[in-house]
């Protein structure tokens, strides 16, 4: 589980080996300064993806927004180094609201959000990064009243498949989202 002490945030470490000790890395809220950061890190995995459908490229207009409440965007710094980024986003509309697109669900009266990103950087894969920071969003959506998160993933990219099963989503079906071919997974916490 993690924990918030004076808007720094812990996480707990689920699975080992690490390369580098959890407790290594400081977890704090993102806020509009590391802009230019996300960017950065979104354009270097991009980069050096084996396919260039497995990760959507956001904007920099739509990572300003997750930078703002009511969003939240929690990263991860190891030695003042940011070394990854999750967001929890809450849909306004209907193209980023993956809930309408559950089918078999009742999901009527539900405040739900969105997992909407995270990003390891290269060098920090393999340290639990992106179990943990989804532990975290999760808590930051339990305490605002959300009832059901939604998370897609390519179903080329195991890895992050692998981390959403493990923080307990079920798959509901894949679908074309945002030009792509993505697996449709959901949570009620």
């Amino acid at each position: 589980k993690a924990a918030k002490d004076e808007g720094v945030f812990t996480a707990v470490r689920r699975y080992d080996p690490m390369k580098t000790p959890l407790n290594n890395f400081v977890f704090e809220q993102c806020t509009s300064k590391y802009l230019d950061e996300i960017i950065r890190i979104q354009s270097e995995t991009l980069a050096n993806l084996p396919s260039s459908d497995i990760l959507r490229e956001n904007t920099p207009e739509m990572l300003e927004e997750c930078l703002c409440p009511p969003h939240f965007t929690i990263g991860a710094w190891y030695e003042g180094k940011l070394a990854a980024f999750s967001i929890l986003y809450y849909p306004h509309d209907d193209r980023e609201n993956l809930a309408i697109s559950l089918k078999g669900l009742d999901i009527s009266g539900l405040s739900t959000a969105n997992s909407k990103l995270c990003i390891v950087r290269e060098e920090f894969r393999g340290n639990g990064l992106q179990y943990n920071l989804g532990l975290i969003i999760e808590r930051h959506a339990v305490s605002r009243g959300t009832k059901l998160i939604c998370a897609t993933a390519s179903p080329y990219n195991q890895y992050s498949i692998n981390n959403i099963l493990r923080l307990g989503y079920a798959y509901n079906r894949t679908l074309t989202k945002y030009g792509y071919k993505r697996n449709l997974y959901y949570k009620f916490i």
